[in-house]
């Protein structure tokens, strides 16, 4: 006969050596499960920059928030144009946004010569218009260094929508000369499919916050050849957008708003919301 030693616990109970292994063990399974189940945690988020044009008079930064997680890349692009001040503020605090899947990347002064300037073109250059040197049909390479160093970011990223800030002097609903509150979109067949209702639901929601049907978003298309988000799409075959708002007798915090709600609702529409612990603190 095999006699097996108990294990005598508080209450006095003797508990067979057997069956305290096996209930350990279940124990120990059980922790694993459980560990399994609610998620070891993977690479923590992370949020990193670098320069575009770097030891240059264009200097400027660029900023990646990194979910870790997979999902698009988004590039959000402002301060082209010099004169045009609400991009960079809305820039500012939308490269801080940490987006709950995939990469947030963000320019958020693309052009720091003519902002420092407040002009709409750049000081000192051959071809000054900074929204016209990007590759087109008849022109196979960026113009100056800093387009093409913005360019060679956007094909090192390959990203899979781009969004490009911008400021009108009117509005597009009431003059048609301006581009001020428009979404432009340009057609082209390879992205159409996912620009088309993204522009929709975009309408829908920017002019559901504005009483006033004459200051509403339009839709026009394509915007200006050899511009940055047209280029985009017609030589690398990228979805973008640009978000036009209107400097006409709105304050500057009510034109950033508007390209943050923009920006936002693409973001939340490619299941990006962004984490709101990490939106703006101010």
């Amino acid at each position: 006969m095999v006699r097996q030693r108990g294990v005598r616990d508080a209450g006095g109970s003797v508990w067979q050596v057997p069956f305290v292994r096996a209930w350990v063990s279940l124990v120990i399974a059980a922790a694993v499960v459980t560990a399994g189940a609610i998620g070891v945690a993977g690479p923590a988020a992370s949020t990193s920059s670098g320069e575009l044009a770097a030891s240059t008079r264009w200097t400027t930064k660029f900023f990646i928030s990194d979910s870790k997680k997979p999902g698009p890349t988004v590039l959000v692009v402002a301060g082209i144009h010099g004169d045009e001040r609400a991009p960079p503020l809305a820039a500012s605090r939308i490269r801080r946004w940490q987006p709950s899947r995939g990469k947030l990347v963000v320019v958020p002064e693309a052009n720091r010569p003519a902002l420092a300037s407040g002009t709409r073109h750049s000081p000192r250059t051959k071809h000054p218009d900074l929204n016209r040197n990007f590759p087109t049909k008849w022109r196979a390479k960026p113009r100056g260094e800093l387009a093409s160093a913005l360019w060679r970011l956007t094909t090192d990223l390959t990203p899979d929508w781009v969004l490009d800030l911008h400021e009108g002097w009117g509005f597009n609903r009431r003059n048609k000369k301006t581009m001020g509150s428009s979404i432009v979109v340009v057609p082209d067949d390879r992205v159409t499919g996912r620009t088309t209702p993204m522009a929709k639901h975009l309408l829908a929601n920017i002019n559901s916050s504005i009483e006033q049907r004459t200051k509403h978003f339009t839709k026009i298309a394509p915007g200006p050849l050899g511009s940055f988000a047209r280029s985009v799409t017609e030589q690398l075959g990228i979805p973008s957008f640009v978000f036009e708002t209107t400097r006409l007798t709105q304050p500057i915090e009510l034109r950033a708003s508007q390209h943050e709600r923009l920006v936002l609702t693409t973001l939340t529409r490619l299941g990006m919301k962004p984490v709101e612990s990490k939106r703006r603190q101010e």
